[in-house]
């Protein structure tokens, strides 16, 4: 699924990261185990990267998601938080283990969101 206004940061940060180490299409389409009209498409914006490709330009580049894909890092990060607010307010009366176990889980996770420094 097409997000138009998340796509192209990606594509551009995919070329820029590409072009940074002098990598042609084919060379870097070689490198993560996909063709180069597969990261054309990606470049272009046609299409989000998937998992698997993901993982592979983390890889190749060294780079986490996060420094990746920026704004589809910070959008998916945003409505995650939104929902970890949900459950904190949902347990916050809890006294059992299992409540402080979440709300630790919780707690952690605000701490991490909007941290560029850990990407």
């Amino acid at each position: 699924m097409r997000e138009p206004a998340l796509i192209p940061s990606c594509s551009l940060s995919m070329k820029l990261h590409r072009k940074r180490w002098a990598l042609s299409q084919v060379e870097l389409g070689h490198l993560i185990g996909t063709s180069k009209s597969t990261i054309s498409r990606l470049e272009r914006g046609d299409f989000a990267p998937p998992v698997r490709t993901l993982l592979a330009l983390e890889v190749v580049f060294g780079l986490s998601a996060r420094a990746l894909v920026p704004r589809i890092y910070a959008e998916i990060e945003e409505r995650v938080m939104r929902r970890a607010a949900g459950l904190s307010i949902e347990i916050e009366a809890a006294r059992d283990p299992e409540g402080a176990i979440k709300r630790e889980l919780l707690a952690d996770m605000m701490s991490r969101a909007g941290n560029t420094a850990s990407a």
